[in-house]
């Protein structure tokens, strides 16, 4: 997440929590999830310790300055993050409209009623493969509340549906089981998450995975590791059709924050370059050319970022890639 350092809100500050240790990346035995990849290698940049020119490069617009886009369907206008960790659902949903397969997987997932102003979701999931399924409906009304508590991303009243949606979902599966062993993994995945932020038990959208891509597209993301296979897939990217987030977790692992062995005062920023990764953020991959790699996140999604994939793979703490398919 960008922003300030005069204005780091909670944002930022639930980003540099203390984050609990996952475990190591390994996959599932049953589904071959790999959660989380790791470092290609054990070299680290260096942390700035005066961030603020960098920070005004990219100061996001207010989020109560932010004019809202009624909903239409489609997932066509950015969308400011408000005060929760759903980064990479964010990033997931700006990779699924980048392609013309993630936008028909929208498409195929959401229906927007325009006369009662209200979306109905049917996921990709098992639990939607009923006859008698019933999809997640949220109103306009329901929309207007989250952003008036700033609970949910700003600037398309589509993507702030699809947000409350799959919390509403994740609560469903929380609660209630479901015979989805996919989506048992992914909501697992979101409780660690929660309880290692520290946040509540229902705070559904504060931590979600990056496999949640599997709701809209039926698929499992597929993490991309180690250095030669991620320069084959960076090197093979196309910006019209394929779907890829960057993701970098951890930060200052000499400061001690839990998840990467260190304390919770790490600072978040780190620098590439003339440009700064957040850690413990999410982020689209846009295009790629020759080694530069061209990335827009979610608190000033107005604004790219460019690293080189060495910056990118020697990133403080754990980065990854990993695509999606349909």
């Amino acid at each position: 997440m960008f922003n300030l350092i005069s204005s780091i809100n909670a944002n930022v500050a639930m980003h540099s929590r203390n984050i609990m240790k996952e475990n190591g990346g390994k996959s599932s035995s049953e589904n071959n999830i790999s959660l989380f990849g790791s470092n290609s290698n054990g070299n680290s940049l260096t942390l700035a310790d005066d961030l603020t020119p960098l920070a005004e490069k990219y100061k996001a617009a207010s989020y109560d300055d932010i004019e809202r886009a009624g909903g239409n369907g489609l997932v066509d206008v950015d969308a400011r993050q408000g005060e929760i960790g759903d980064c990479n659902l964010l990033a997931t949903l700006r990779a699924l409209r980048n392609s013309e397969n993630g936008q028909k997987a929208l498409s195929e997932v959401m229906k927007y009623d325009a006369e009662n102003a209200s979306w109905s979701f049917n996921f990709k999931t098992k639990d939607f493969a009923k006859e008698d399924a019933s999809p997640v409906v949220i109103t306009k009304d329901d929309v207007d509340k989250a952003i008036a508590e700033k609970k949910v991303s700003k600037g398309d009243d589509d993507v702030s549906a699809i947000e409350l949606a799959v919390a509403k979902y994740l609560g469903q599966v929380h609660k209630n089981g479901t015979e989805d062993n996919i989506m048992k993994q992914i909501s697992d995945q979101g409780i660690k998450h929660r309880a290692a932020r520290g946040a509540a038990a229902d705070d559904y959208l504060n931590g979600v995975v990056s496999h949640i891509g599997y709701l809209f597209t039926g698929n499992i993301s597929k993490s991309i590791k180690g250095e030669e296979d991620t320069k084959n897939a960076l090197a093979d990217f196309d910006k019209t059709t394929d779907m890829m987030v960057f993701a970098q977790i951890g930060g200052d692992t000499s400061a001690k924050d839990t998840f990467n062995g260190g304390g919770s005062n790490a600072n978040p920023f780190v620098m590439l370059g003339d440009d700064q990764i957040l850690g413990n953020h999410a982020y689209t991959v846009c295009d790629v050319s020759g080694d530069q790699v061209t990335l827009r996140e979610s608190n000033n999604p107005s604004a790219t970022i460019t690293a080189t994939i060495e910056e990118l793979l020697n990133c403080t703490g754990n980065n990854y890639f990993y695509t999606f398919s349909y």
